[in-house]
């Protein structure tokens, strides 16, 4: 039952949900564009427009993420008739899981970050944030990455 939900099921619905995503994403970017033609010196209007295709776009992103993830789960070993069913199977899936949602998450917020210091319209406070929020976020990474590498060499010395 799950080899027929997880062979054919699960990925013709992700990608109708992505043929989904990718249309809708195509038609605000369209509505935006026009808002942002007929918005005539309006910069309330030209600011809406430009976040409406920048939303479009992350949701685009997301929804393209979200395949990836779901396909990653749905393949992924969870240590199914293992000696060492803990250790030798799930923790080690789970760990794996848990590595690239953070990643994923770590991808995200550079992204907004980056983002958030193309819109700051020479803000120097806003491009501050956005500097520090990028600043924290590879911290965060370069330390979770190297705890996971640090722990694998040692596993690997049998230390």
């Amino acid at each position: 039952m799950f080899d027929v939900l997880f062979a054919s099921t699960l990925p013709a619905a992700i990608q109708l949900l992505i043929n989904i995503a990718a249309a809708a994403a195509v038609i605000f970017i369209v509505v935006a564009g026009g808002q942002l033609m007929f918005a005539t010196g309006d910069e309330a209007q030209v600011t809406q427009g430009r976040w409406a295709i920048l939303y479009a776009l992350l949701g685009l992103g997301l929804a393209l993420g979200s395949q990836s993830l779901v396909e990653f789960v749905a393949t992924e070993y969870w240590g199914q008739l293992a000696p060492d069913f803990l250790f030798g199977g799930v923790l080690p899936s789970v760990v794996r899981v848990a590595l690239l949602l953070f990643n994923a998450t770590f991808m995200l917020v550079i992204m907004f970050a980056g983002i958030r210091m193309a819109l700051t319209s020479g803000k120097p406070d806003e491009f501050q944030k956005a500097l520090s929020t990028i600043k924290w976020s590879v911290g965060g990474a370069i330390t979770v990455n190297g705890a996971r590498a640090l722990v694998q060499a040692l596993l690997l010395l049998g230390l």
